[in-house]
């Protein structure tokens, strides 16, 4: 199988002392003393401006320009007309973040179709921001806002490097825009200033833009790249060891492709050395009604999803798939392209780059059983991928004798609801106590329907540590009998050990009409080639279970008597509710209380009574009698074989 790659995928949505004038020209990064709010040009250091405008008027292309502690702003006077950096390369060092900050110009009111926009260098090819805190979305009056377009027009080539960039800002680079060890606070955040959510850029026309060492914070998504509608040329967009951090983690990714509008470019993602999403669920997919619930999971693998998402990606509701036009590169193999991912692949262990298979993002319907006209049966399973339309239909399991399969499906008795669980003598209940697997295999048996219990009654079992004069005898030997229950390979049931919650699970659906025989990778500790997985997995779909919040299930952990009971009331259907169960002479626990998330199926199972099943929760009507099962057992032992034994 193709391995595909992902470095860790975004789960992926830039010195001090005077040098001599030469060293100055050759390198921006070293340092100039200037005055707080004063500038100097590289190449005439003796001289210092009261105005960045003045120096912008006496720099030629080429020149670097240093700026002291301040705030400052190209074409101050007159943002909206070309100012005295037009048509020059040129290259502005900060003092650093916290002391330099660059407030993009926007003129007194929008102009034209590129709105509140800085004309400081119309026409220069290119501009160089260094070493300060750039600031995007700030208006005359000093308002800050998430909206409308801002940004440098007409810079055919522009590179931010060492800075922060708070806000929002439109139309860089024309060809190209550079972002190299870049802090974006995005429009939501707080550095930002600005509490209304929004994009931190906008790129617009260029034909490439790379990203760097860069960090992306922000409460939604933080980029967005499409083009002005020309055609004939690729838009690449290149990102290198980049991290995002989200505070909103429904948010289905940070970097937005708009590939199903403007002409018919195609964009071109490339995605070097490692990248991470941090903060993002995994792909912001809700959870959807059916068998296969956990689209909305959080993982810790990073996914596509997280990294980016296209301006018509497929929706279920249109059955359209995104344009075809993006084409995704990881570590410069291609994972998507014409519309969808390269492949799909159920070997979610192995492959580092993750599909719908890993985020579990599929639109999954299941036929059930349906008899062949061999005879036989087959399960089939149709999965509609959520990222890019692909679909498949896998036959899941085909058998010979479907009871093989189902066993007692729907034997239970799931209409009278009488007590199963017994408390001790000491009037306690013991919630959090261990359930022995002769106690498990009792209850079960006590709740089958009669017709069941007579067509598997059995008194007999290959067990070496079960005899006729053990008070499970007859519970044991008829699960047995019916596979719903199986010893060791010694040949030992060993009925006074606790039993794990893998083994509860595969008890408990067998009463449904699923053996497992699909699996999926619901928990981080359950393989596909653990002998339980399949009834894990099948336990999990017909929502009998539910895993721990660090996404481990704890297998071989011993199952307490209040998970046992909860796990019950779901295979019988039973939907106790706390505010519907006010009837006369309940029986409550004192080691149970009303705040305790075991209470609703501790008292189901303790208190025999009527019900009305509403559509979510059932409502007690009146208290029943508590059943006496070992009477109920020996009668059973009489009827079916004339040889029962006792129940405690």
């Amino acid at each position: 199988m193709k391995k595909r790659i992902l470095a860790c995928l975004l789960a992926l949505v830039m010195l001090i002392g005077v040098l001599p004038v030469m060293a100055l020209a050759e390198d921006s990064s070293a340092a100039v003393s200037v005055s707080a709010g004063k500038a100097i040009i590289g190449r005439t250091s003796d001289k210092e401006y009261d105005t960045l405008d003045a120096a912008m008027e006496d720099a030629v292309s080429g020149d670097i320009i240093y700026l002291g502690e301040g705030t400052y702003c190209g074409n101050a006077a007159n943002p909206t007309a070309s100012g005295n950096g037009a048509g020059k390369n040129l290259t502005f060092v900060g003092a650093g973040t916290g002391e330099t900050t660059w407030q993009i110009c926007a003129p007194k009111k929008a102009y034209g179709s590129d709105g509140w926009c800085d004309y400081s260098f119309d026409g220069s090819n290119r501009i160089t921001f260094e070493n300060m805190t750039v600031i995007g979305s700030v208006y005359p009056d000093g308002t800050r806002k998430a909206n409308d377009t801002q940004g440098f027009v007409r810079i055919h080539n522009l590179t931010l490097k060492n800075c922060i960039f708070n806000g929002r800002a439109d139309y860089w680079g024309y060809e190209t825009t550079t972002f190299e060890n870049v802090t974006f606070n995005a429009p939501g955040t707080k550095a930002s200033g600005i509490s209304v959510v929004g994009y931190s850029l906008w790129t617009y026309t260029g034909k490439s833009c790379t990203f760097k060492n860069c960090t992306f914070n922000s409460a939604g998504k933080t980029v967005n790249v499409y083009c002005n509608g020309d055609t004939g040329y690729d838009i690449t967009v290149d990102f290198e060891d980049c991290i995002v951090n989200s505070t909103n983690p429904e948010s289905k990714s940070f970097l937005n492709i708009n590939d199903g509008n403007m002409g018919g470019n195609k964009y071109i993602l490339n995605f070097t050395g490692i990248n991470t999403v941090n903060g993002i669920k995994a792909d912001g997919i809700q959870a959807t009604e059916g068998s296969h619930k956990e689209y909305d999971k959080a993982r810790k693998d990073v996914t596509c999803s997280k990294l980016f998402e296209f301006n018509t990606k497929y929706d279920s509701g249109t059955n359209k798939a995104n344009s075809g036009r993006t084409v995704v590169n990881i570590d410069g193999t291609t994972v998507w392209e014409k519309g969808k991912m390269v492949s799909h692949s159920v070997d979610t262990t192995n492959d580092k780059y993750t599909d719908g298979y890993k985020d579990n993002a599929f639109t999954v319907t299941e036929t059930g059983w349906v008899q062949q006209s061999d005879g036989s049966y087959k399960w089939m399973v149709t999965r509609v991928c959520k990222y890019c339309g692909y679909e498949e239909t896998v036959e899941e399991t085909k058998r010979d004798d479907i009871t093989a399969v189902l066993l007692p499906a729907l034997q239970a008795n799931t209409d009278d609801h009488y007590s199963y669980l017994i408390g001790y003598a000491d009037g306690t209940v013991r919630p959090n106590g261990k359930i022995t697997r002769a106690e498990v295999a009792t209850i079960f048996f006590r709740l089958l329907d009669d017709d069941t219990r007579a067509k598997y009654w059995s008194s007999e079992n290959n067990f070496s540590d079960v005899s006729a004069d053990k008070w499970y005898n007859n519970a044991v030997s008829t699960l047995s009998r019916m596979g719903v229950i199986g010893g060791y390979a010694d040949g030992t049931f060993r009925p006074d050990a606790p039993i794990s919650r893998a083994e509860f699970a595969k008890i408990a659906v067998s009463f449904t009409q699923n053996n497992g025989s699909a699996v999926y990778n619901y928990f981080t500790d359950v393989k596909t080639t653990d002998w339980f997985a399949p009834y894990v997995t099948a336990a999990k779909d017909a929502g009998l279970i539910e895993g721990y919040s660090d996404g481990s299930f704890k297998p071989e952990s011993k199952i307490t008597r209040a998970e046992a009971c909860a796990i019950v009331n779901r295979t019988l259907g039973r939907k106790p509710s706390k505010a519907h169960m006010k009837i006369s002479d309940r029986i409550d626990w004192p080691d149970v209380q009303t705040t305790d998330w075991f209470y609703e199926a501790i008292m189901e199972a303790t208190n025999s009574h009527t019900y009305q099943m509403g559509k979510r929760v059932e409502t007690w009507n009146d208290k029943l009698p508590q059943r006496d099962w070992a009477a109920l057992e020996t009668g059973w032992a009489n009827a079916y074989t004339g040889n029962g034994g006792e129940v405690r």
